[in-house]
């Protein structure tokens, strides 16, 4: 099977230098590399163009954020498996290797990838559940391989044709976060499945954040208001959705106070995005197979029995 990768690149230039020659090295004869320049100013699609013409680069001339820029770079791509790749991460040479057979069944969407830090910390499996009406997500505690909430969009790969029945990344989520989060869930909701590969490395130290472009505080209540977003547009069992608005008191006022306001300032925000919400609330329920407590539920039922299945497998050899 062969591979698109799709790399979404902001005023990334000096990454891309330090990182571009790890993602090519991966690379097989016949995938393909889209670069996505989300209207940078620091000239890096020049750089691409004049250093790597094999490159495809997709040119934004007004910047669309994050989840725009994956949804046009998967668009163009050509192959069937799309690769997914931060514009700092630096992939093992033999990445694909660990990826591809996942996607020998037909209902697996998403695959995620094992991110190492310079701290040695390994992230990429997520845990998720309902807790005081809001969906409250973690890194898993063990990283192994099996099944997970969702798949990072700094290093997964997914399958184009579900990606595009999904409809891929939601731009309510504008300018950033919960982007993947929310497409993981809808692929669970909608009946396919997402694992996570503990021996697909990459290298992925987050040498670009959104701090410089927003701000801590900024950054804080867009993380809150797409947690409200989340919820208002995925959640369809009425039991989940009343505990939502029970606890939502609590969440204004203590939150609010905890968050020094920041908390109320993005559940306007999501106020404000309320008429495009309902609209993608309205795709998601036609496409769900699975409640919202059977999502949960079925996520860890699936990576226990892969982490079992497994340990059988290596006791018997």
């Amino acid at each position: 099977m062969h591979v698109s990768i799709v790399i979404p690149n902001y005023n990334g230039l000096e990454v891309l230098k330090k990182h571009l020659p790890a993602v090519l090295k991966c690379m097989r004869k016949d995938d393909e590399l889209i670069v996505v320049d989300d209207a940078s100013k620091d000239d890096s699609a020049v750089f691409l163009k004049s250093t790597y013409p094999q490159v495809k680069v997709i040119e934004h001339t007004l910047n669309k954020r994050f989840g725009q820029t994956c949804n046009d770079g998967i668009a163009e791509a050509k192959n069937e498996l799309v690769l997914l790749l931060n514009n700092d991460v630096a992939p093992d040479p033999e990445l694909l290797k660990h990826l591809l057979p996942h996607f020998d069944d037909p209902k697996i969407a998403a695959v995620g990838c094992c991110e190492h830090n310079s701290a040695g910390v390994l992230s990429g499996k997520s845990i998720a559940s309902f807790t005081r009406g809001m969906f409250i997500h973690d890194r898993a505690t063990k990283q192994t391989s099996g099944y997970t909430m969702w798949s990072t969009a700094g290093s997964m790969m997914v399958r184009k044709a579900i990606w595009e029945q999904l409809g891929g990344m939601d731009h309510a989520f504008r300018p950033a976060y919960f982007e993947d989060i929310d497409l993981g869930y809808r692929m669970w909701k909608a009946g396919f499945l997402v694992r996570f590969e503990a021996k697909a490395k990459v290298f992925h130290d987050h040498e670009t954040t959104n701090i410089t472009a927003f701000g801590n505080e900024h950054i804080q209540v867009m993380s809150y208001k797409n947690g409200f977003i989340f919820m208002w547009k995925n959640v369809t069992d009425f039991s989940v959705f009343l505990q939502h608005i029970c606890w939502l008191p609590y969440h204004l006022i203590i939150g609010g106070i905890r968050s020094h306001g920041l908390l109320i300032l993005g559940f306007f925000q999501a106020i404000l995005q309320m008429g495009e919400v309902f609209i993608s609330r309205a795709k998601i329920t036609k496409m769900t197979v699975l409640r919202d407590a059977q999502v949960i539920k079925k996520v860890q039922t699936l990576d226990e029995e892969f982490g079992e299945e497994k340990h059988d497998k290596n006791m018997a050899t």
